[in-house]
């Protein structure tokens, strides 16, 4: 069904009318081609976007993961759970921080480091502040110990 405006301006936008045939459309659909479609949807929604990227980041980071490509897609999230930091939406970081390190595959501990402090920034007690907390000691002791070779 045509959508009367769109998200995107000078595009036309479609939807189902139910999930149930979103969804057998979608099933129907081989999944090497979604794989690609969910790239080539993820690379357009990027250049459409323009100055409203952050707004589309989510959407952005989950045709990336369908897509396959979790390092895209884990540095998609955590831009995501970035910006619900400056938008003070907490819980959204946390989510988005916790999308992220789930796709970690472990080769980057100061990308690692700088999540886990979204996570627990977002978590600190008296969530209203308007600067950062500063990392609790022992996310900071095991931080520095990433660089060693024991």
């Amino acid at each position: 069904m045509r959508q009367a405006v769109s998200t995107f301006d000078g595009c036309v936008e479609y939807v189902f009318k139910h999930h149930l045939l979103q969804q057998v459309t979608y099933d129907s659909v081989l999944r090497r081609w979604r794989r690609e479609l969910h790239r080539a949807v993820a690379v357009w929604i990027r250049q459409r976007s323009g100055t409203r990227s952050a707004e589309f980041g989510p959407l952005i980071a989950g045709h990336l993961e369908l897509a396959g490509d979790t390092r895209a897609a884990a540095d998609a999230w955590q831009r995501a759970a970035a910006d619900a930091m400056q938008r003070y939406a907490y819980a959204t970081a946390v989510a988005h921080a916790e999308r992220a390190l789930a796709l970690d595959d472990g080769s980057r501990p100061a990308w690692r480091y700088e999540l886990m402090r979204v996570v627990e920034n977002a978590l600190a007690p008296g969530k209203r502040r308007t600067r950062p907390a500063r990392p609790p000691c022992g996310l900071a002791r095991r931080a520095r110990s990433f660089g060693r070779r024991d």
